[in-house]
């Protein structure tokens, strides 16, 4: 489980790698048809996965996040301006979080997960430390990507971006966005990749043992008690073309 938040939250880029689960994270959400695209992708084929919604994003088409939300998925945060937080304020940076919850926590009738994704998965103690204080339990990054928001013609390649997702493993939190057709595309097979070699899809939830919905619940048989995560090196990343 995830170490209790004192004055920071925790910064995890992937989960325990003692079990073969994969966590996919799918961020955004500009094209409205491709999160449905998504979603219909993730029912069919019973996985779980997180979203992380752009909070201004939701509040623009609230019928589509109800949607995902009434299908069982969880749904974190991902800011409401979708800013970089390392120019903010830590008081700029806590107001932005708490915004996002309050607006797509009332679109969707139901609290947000308490996890929190800044833009680019740029951070520091600032945002660590809002992030606290707004009560999320860990600030998450990713380990693997599909690269979906890399400059042309990367992203628009399925082959590529099934090449560049299916490079996780054991624990592997892997990030990917709604915002193009093009990722839907690449999601069966990469669900097919990872299913054949054994994994597990989770929730983050399940991944870090917090509490939150669970679309396909008997995933959780697979799992057994997790160690603590270990932490990314406490730098900032360098901005890649997986941009959250």
């Amino acid at each position: 489980p995830l170490p209790s938040v004192g004055l920071s939250a925790p910064l995890v880029s992937h989960g325990s790698r003692a079990h073969p689960v994969i966590a996919i994270n799918i961020d955004d959400g500009f094209s409205t048809s491709a999160v449905l695209a998504d979603l219909a992708i993730l029912e069919r084929e019973h996985v779980n996965a997180t979203w992380f919604p752009i909070g201004h994003v939701v509040a623009s088409a609230p019928h589509t996040w109800r949607t995902v939300a009434a299908a069982g998925f969880p749904i974190a945060n991902h800011t409401y301006d979708h800013a970089i937080l390392t120019k903010y304020t830590y008081a700029q940076v806590l107001a932005d979080i708490e915004k996002d919850n309050a607006v797509v926590s009332k679109v969707i009738g139901e609290a947000l997960v308490p996890f929190v994704r800044p833009n680019g998965g740029s951070w520091n103690g600032t945002i660590l430390a809002a992030a606290a204080a707004a009560g999320e339990r860990a600030v998450v990054l990713w380990d693997a990507t599909t690269a979906d928001t890399a400059p042309l013609p990367g992203r628009t390649n399925v082959d590529l971006l099934v090449r560049n997702a299916t490079k996780g493993t054991d624990g592997s939190i892997i990030l990917m966005h709604a915002n193009l057709p093009y990722t839907q595309q690449a999601l069966p097979t990469i669900i097919a990749y990872y299913r054949e070699r054994g994994f597990t899809f989770v929730t983050l939830g399940q991944m870090f043992g917090v509490p939150g919905p669970v679309p396909f619940p008997p995933g959780v048989a697979t799992l057994s008690p997790a160690s603590s995560p270990t932490p990314p090196p406490a730098l900032a990343p360098t901005p890649s073309p997986g941009i959250g």
